[in-house]
């Protein structure tokens, strides 16, 4: 994500953007773990250490710190809904590792813990972008 000195008005092809492209921009990083850490090794692949300008703890913030000029952004496709009008959204090249999420439970699970985390990965598989290539089956403890 950065801010777009002609932002699109209408639908274009989705340029990919090499994540060493922006590599001397100044970064806003989220500061969850996951971020933090996304951030640092998705950089690092790339061969560079991101300039880090601003950290984040809201992610519906940081597309506005963007849009405000003070750096480039990684953000999850869940933070994309309604970039400000003046940022430009691209996909990645290379595509940054998905994310593992896991739902740690208490003992032997009631019925309602296991209709939660059914539906947890019944909607995360239905999400068009974020759709789990192989959810796999939940580990229940006998």
């Amino acid at each position: 994500m950065t801010r777009g000195e002609s932002a699109p008005t209408g639908p274009v092809p989705e340029e990919v953007v090499e994540v060493g492209a922006p590599a001397e921009e100044a970064w806003i990083r989220g500061t969850s773990f996951a971020c933090a850490e996304s951030l640092r090794a998705i950089c690092g692949v790339a061969g560079f250490t991101p300039v880090i300008a601003l950290d984040s703890n809201r992610c519906p913030a940081t597309p506005a710190m963007v849009a405000a000029g003070h750096g480039t952004a990684l953000v999850p496709s869940p933070a994309l809904a309604a970039p400000p009008p003046d940022v430009t959204v691209r996909p990645l090249r290379p595509l940054p590792p998905p994310r593992r999420l896991w739902a740690a439970t208490q003992g032997r699970s009631g019925a309602a813990v296991t209709h939660l985390v059914d539906c947890l990965v019944a909607t995360a598989t239905a999400l068009p972008r974020l759709a789990l290539t192989d959810p796999g089956s939940p580990r229940r403890s006998p």
